[in-house]
């Protein structure tokens, strides 16, 4: 009997993610759709993330694993992809998980109207609760084509919400298609995702997108004051570069384009100002990367941009500060961490205080 050719290659990235692996290739293998393999990508992390990777690869046969020097998100991942053998390829990270019939929603989106790019809704959880469901960004089961594939291109130039690479159904065709070398992105943290969907879109020609939050990204517990990295503005750079580069090849150079384009880049350097100066970086440090962004020309075309409406108030505080000069808001970051730590403080005492009773 000729073997049913796969339809479906599942990337998952597993990097540090040993207490939350099981539930996701857990979530997979319950699809109710059953032609697909898993691929699960291991750069190898000094936890035991190994282990469960074996675990599951001895039980399971359509699971096998593709051991890679790490190299960053996005190579892993396409790493991945060049071993697949499914018609279709999808992302997964390791610490989120599917709802049980997002292989079978896909599956039977494409019966009816073929396409080589698929694109989903997503769910946010934090301590397994729903904090935000990203869907209605176009109508279910609504087809682009041709100059329709615009309306996709001004999600990328306003930054959002379509951004991620596990909101992806892609053909292995569309995959083949795309010959840039990426390895020069190796490096890059931030921003990797939609930098290869640019290209993905740019390729693509029929695009489809399903109006339901058919994956959960979890959000996983970590301060803003601890996980600041100061090289996300470089990253975030080289990605407006791209960005322009495509706004320009998609005829995207009218005001209304131009507008969504500097105020993501004004609502990012909002975020990134505040993030910073409440971090635990070094007072001169976050005065030198103050400096820094002072002098980069897409800050200074950004500020035409700023808009308090749907910025952050603490955001908004931050940046006018900044406006006066490089050290205020570097002062008031401080306070502002005194003040989240008193007040972290003062609830163990409280919840301290309330047990005794």
């Amino acid at each position: 009997m000729d073997q049913v050719p796969i339809f479906f290659s599942v990337i998952v990235l597993a990097y540090h993610v040993e207490p939350y692996l099981r539930n996701c290739l857990d979530s997979v293998i319950r699809q109710n759709f059953k032609n697909f393999e898993i691929l699960i990508v291991n750069p190898q992390p000094n936890d035991r993330t190994e282990e469960v990777i074996r675990e599951y690869t001895e039980k399971y046969s359509q699971i096998q694993a593709v051991n890679v020097k790490n190299r960053g998100q996005l190579l892993n991942r396409t790493a991945g992809f060049s071993r697949a053998q499914g018609k279709y390829l999808l992302c997964l990270d390791g610490d989120d998980w599917w709802s049980g019939n997002l292989l079978d929603r896909v599956y039977r989106t494409l019966q009816k109207q073929q396409a080589d790019l698929v694109i989903f809704g997503h769910q946010k959880v934090k301590k397994d609760q729903v904090v935000r469901k990203v869907i209605h960004t176009f109508s279910d089961g609504e087809v682009f084509e041709g100059k329709q594939n615009k309306a996709v291109y001004e999600k990328f130039v306003q930054g959002g919400p379509i951004n991620e690479m596990w909101t992806r159904v892609i053909s292995r065709e569309l995959f083949l298609r795309i010959k840039k070398d990426f390895s020069d992105f190796e490096s890059m943290r931030k921003g990797e995702d939609l930098l290869y969907n640019l290209y993905l879109a740019d390729e693509a020609e029929r695009i489809i997108y399903i109006d339901a939050p058919l994956y959960y990204y979890r959000q996983r517990e970590g301060s803003v004051m601890r996980t600041f990295r100061p090289e996300e503005l470089e990253d975030t750079l080289i990605m407006k570069e791209h960005i322009r580069e495509m706004m320009k090849k998609w005829n995207m150079e009218g005001p209304k384009y131009i507008d969504m384009f500097y105020h993501s880049a004004a609502v990012f350097f909002m975020d990134y100002i505040y993030r910073c100066c409440v971090s635990n970086l070094s007072g001169s440090r976050k005065k030198e990367i103050m400096r820094r962004i002072r002098n980069e020309p897409y800050y200074k075309e950004s500020c035409r941009y700023q808009k308090k409406e749907r910025v952050h108030t603490r955001h908004w505080i931050f940046v006018k500060l900044f406006h006066i000069n490089d050290v205020l808001p570097v002062l008031y970051g401080n306070l502002y961490r005194m003040g989240k730590k008193a007040a972290k403080i003062k609830k163990v005492l409280g919840d301290e205080q309330n047990a005794g009773r």
